[in-house]
């Protein structure tokens, strides 16, 4: 809902046919909210439910007719409701990184995260990254045992078959240096 739907109509054809559209019975026409364009493309701005239903694309030419039909279905946006917060922690601490999301009920939502752009392997990184809770809605993401590698910009996706959210936060991690890297002994 809110959202653009662009449907194309290009029936191959010589000469060029005239295009019409109907939403059922309904001939459709240029608007505040949609547009057909030259080449046949019908686009619905703002769509809401009401938009739903069975849209056909008619094309004629001096040789003949025909025509096209789909279907529209409006969905809810997805959310992010509660975005993680950027924090600043102790090295060896622990922390939860909250995500929370609303999306449209018909369809599942899965949250990915990734630290600087990399996506975070749950499997292979288990010691130092968890999911919270196990509720659709939502993602959170535990950090344990804090290393300074752990520093960064984390985002969180959520993601349905159709749109997807994302927010994200800086994680700033505090502790000594390591050891130099690279001293070479010259004698």
């Amino acid at each position: 809902r809110g959202g653009e739907v662009t449907i194309e109509c290009r029936p191959r054809s010589a000469p060029k046919p005239s295009i019409l559209w109907s939403k059922g019975t309904e001939i459709l026409s240029n608007s505040s909210r949609m547009t057909i364009t030259p080449d046949g493309t019908l686009s619905i701005r703002n769509i809401s439910r009401a938009d739903e239903g069975k849209y056909t694309c008619f094309a004629e030419n001096f040789l003949g007719k025909a025509n096209s039909t789909g279907t529209v279905s409006v969905r809810d946006a997805t959310k992010i409701t509660l975005a993680p917060s950027n924090a600043d922690i102790n090295l060896g601490e622990e922390l939860v990184l909250q995500c929370h999301a609303s999306h449209d009920p018909t369809m599942d939502l899965t949250f990915t995260w990734s630290l600087n752009e990399s996506p975070i392997d749950f499997d292979e990184m288990r010691e130092h990254y968890q999911r919270v809770s196990t509720r659709e809605t939502i993602g959170d993401l535990k950090i344990s045992n804090v290393q300074l590698a752990h520093s960064g910009k984390y985002m969180c996706t959520a993601q349905t078959v159709v749109d997807s959210a994302s927010a994200s936060a800086v994680l700033v991690v505090r502790g000594p240096p390591g050891p130099p890297g690279g001293v070479v002994m010259k004698e």
